[in-house]
């Protein structure tokens, strides 16, 4: 696989959400807690990212994350997720995915939104009525922002060595977000901040979390839009060396173009892969998917979309595109089929990941999204995830080898002529 892109902006973090399947719990005791927390504290000092606030429920988990350049959002959540799915079901003799899909994530600016984020994940546990006091809520970081209740797993703002049984050291991050408040030099300044919450402004949060995949100033969000304008104005290059490979027929049909020379992506296609490429570069997730939002590349009209079932039978022809730091593309040509429940890639059945199984979820609007994950006998992993209107597919691929880093992968098709569905 070719090198991940590394595209990074400052000023950004990211609200995180897993959930477990149908309410199940993802923590059933302390233990639970603590082994998640653990593996937290173990790649936020391993990977560098700043943790500025986090609550565990039983059966969903809320994170504020700012990622650096070097370990996007994608990479800190592959890691810790499938670590912590394995040591559940050992512990548990369960089998299965234990979170009911891949995390969501909202593209947050700091400067405007980084204390009321903090809150807002802190008071989840009153709100979800798992405690009247938050100060007593061992499981998530809201006493490491008060003077005189650490957290077991967290570090108390001034509490000796501070390190609790997590081995997370938020001093840096309550640093920066008590900055931000009405009264910083207040020794319970944070706490007056909680306790001055309006439910109105909470279930503001919850509206624009729920329903977007931004959240900022107008600003911000134009910033955003000068960052993607810039993009897609870039030339793509592919990769020198590399003859094209003819398309075969049957099972392994797939068209596999590496040429050598410079190509200019023009008109829509350029615009439609460089807005799914944005989004992924932001995130590093299969984002925007409902109901974090909608997918941005979509207008938001009523269509008469066609049924989850008529995925079936249906055959696509894929273009999986990656963009370098220096603006340079490296494109594969994949065929995907669906038959039944079953999905499959030609290209990476050619590579031993076998068949797997794929969801689907009719969003507001009418677009229809579908993702899967697939596996082969190495521990390797490809998901899919792609936002289906008609005719047009697009969405995200990312790749996750065993002991490298993750490779993401914006995706734009076209269903074959003359496809059943």
């Amino acid at each position: 696989m070719p090198r991940p892109p590394r595209v990074h902006l400052e000023d950004v973090i990211y609200y995180v959400t897993l959930e477990g399947p149908y309410q199940e719990p993802v923590f059933r005791d302390a233990a639970d807690y603590q082994k998640y927390l653990e593996l937290l504290g173990r790649y936020k000092k391993e990977y560098g990212f700043k943790l500025f606030s986090y609550a565990l429920l039983p059966n969903h988990i809320h994170l504020l994350i700012e990622a650096n350049e070097e370990f996007p959002i994608s990479t800190i959540m592959q890691k810790i997720t499938p670590l912590y799915t394995k040591y559940f079901n050992a512990r548990h003799e369960r089998k299965g995915p234990l979170f009911q899909k891949r995390f969501r994530s909202v593209i947050v600016e700091k400067e405007t939104h980084l204390p009321d984020l903090t809150r807002y994940v802190h008071m989840t546990p009153s709100r979800s009525g798992l405690t009247q006091n938050l100060n007593e809520y061992s499981y998530s970081s809201y006493p490491a922002y008060l003077q005189s209740t650490p957290s077991p797993f967290s570090l108390s703002p001034r509490g000796g060595e501070g390190r609790g049984e997590g081995g997370l050291d938020l001093r840096e991050e309550v640093s920066q977000v008590t900055r931000f408040l009405p009264d910083p030099k207040l020794e319970d300044a944070y706490e007056r901040y909680v306790r001055s919450a309006k439910e109105s402004e909470l279930e503001f949060l919850d509206k624009k979390l729920s329903r977007g995949f931004i959240l900022g100033s107008e600003a911000f969000e134009q910033k955003i839009r000068e960052h993607l304008k810039d993009y897609s104005h870039k030339e793509a290059v592919l990769p020198k060396g590399a003859d094209p490979v003819p398309a075969a027929e049957g099972a392994v049909a797939i068209a596999f173009t590496l040429p050598k020379r410079m190509l200019v992506l023009s008109g829509l296609l350029a615009c439609s892969v460089f807005v799914s490429a944005y989004a992924l570069y932001l995130n590093r997730g299969l984002v925007p998917v409902k109901p974090m939002g909608e997918a941005p590349s979509f207008e938001k009209t009523k269509i008469n979309a066609p049924k989850p079932v008529d995925l079936s039978g249906t055959v696509w022809e894929v273009a999986l595109v990656a963009v370098a730091k220096d603006g340079t593309e490296q494109q594969i040509k994949d065929r995907i089929r669906f038959t039944g429940k079953s999905f499959e890639s030609y290209y990476f059945s050619n590579q031993g990941f076998s068949r797997s199984n794929y969801s689907v979820t009719v969003n507001e609007g009418g677009v229809i999204t579908w993702e899967t994950i697939q596996r082969n006998e190495k521990g390797e992993t490809v998901s899919w995830r792609g936002d289906w209107r008609g005719d047009r597919m697009e969405g995200i691929m990312s790749y996750h080898p065993t002991e490298k880093t993750g490779q993401d992968f914006s995706f734009l098709s076209s269903r074959l002529a003359g496809q059943s569905g």
